[in-house]
């Protein structure tokens, strides 16, 4: 009795250890089943990343042929290739037309800019800008440009004002040729029409075997010149009479005034 005692209780421990061991079973058979769907989970992961680094790849080695392009864009076109930086636009579609279209465009920039440090140096060879030996240099520099540009603008600043005065001088200038012009002509005039009434007078008129008599007024021959002159100018034109035609009219103005308006 006591054997068989004995014999059933180890058969309830070796049925408890059995039922402890297959529960550790399912516990392992469960544990082995996630672990089955981790590594699933993880080699599509990691095929989703070696499809993305090979994307990563093709999109390095397009970036690398455009960056051969462009470098070799910018030497054809004399352009820097180094020391600068773009920004990134996400926006901007990566091809070969819109990065030509840049390239244009700088080149459009770099032109401007040495017209306009051309038209400075231009400045500064007709003294309307300080001789600065830095601006002349093949190479200007951007703040000697805008330090350039401040110059010329406070040079100019008034400008307006400067142009409206010297229209006004103008004006006053030319009424006071106009008026000289006037008397030229008038005197001119007095002179033709003193000489017609002389000939009238003497019209008919006979001395000794002369079968007509007439007069002619001799004038000085700068009176004369000036005079041709001014039937050839074009008084109601905008543009300045020259300088020497003004000069020899001033000049017999003033020597007529002295002489007391006398004919000529």
């Amino acid at each position: 009795m006591l054997a068989f005692n004995s014999n059933k209780q180890q058969q309830r421990t070796l049925n408890d250890e059995l039922a402890v061991m297959e529960s550790q079973q399912q516990a392992l058979v469960q544990q082995l089943e996630s672990l089955h769907v981790v590594l699933t989970q993880e080699e599509q992961a990691h095929s989703m990343q070696a499809e993305k680094v090979e994307a990563f790849k093709s999109a390095l080695e397009r970036l690398r042929k455009y960056q051969t392009s462009v470098k070799a864009q910018l030497e054809a076109h004399s352009l820097p290739t180094h020391n600068f930086a773009v920004m990134p636009d996400a926006s901007l579609a990566l091809t070969a037309e819109n990065l030509q279209t840049r390239i244009d465009n700088l080149q459009s920039k770099r032109e401007a800019r040495a017209e306009i440090a051309e038209r400075i140096q231009g400045f500064v060879r007709h003294q309307v800008l300080e001789n600065d030996d830095q601006l002349m240099r093949p190479f200007v520099d951007d703040d000697l440009l805008a330090h350039a540009f401040e110059q010329l603008q406070s040079r100019y600043q008034g400008l307006d004002e400067e142009f409206d005065i010297l229209r006004k001088h103008f004006v006053e200038h030319k009424h006071s040729i106009h008026g000289i012009i006037n008397e030229l002509k008038n005197n001119r005039e007095m002179v033709r029409q003193f000489e017609l009434s002389i000939n009238r007078a003497f019209a008919g008129v006979t001395i000794n075997d002369l079968s007509q008599v007439e007069a002619t007024i001799k004038v000085e021959a700068r009176f004369s010149d000036l005079v041709g002159e001014i039937e050839h100018l074009d008084t109601h034109s905008d543009q300045k009479a020259s300088e020497q035609f003004i000069e020899r009219l001033k000049a017999f103005s003033q020597k007529f005034s002295l002489m007391g308006k006398q004919p000529c």
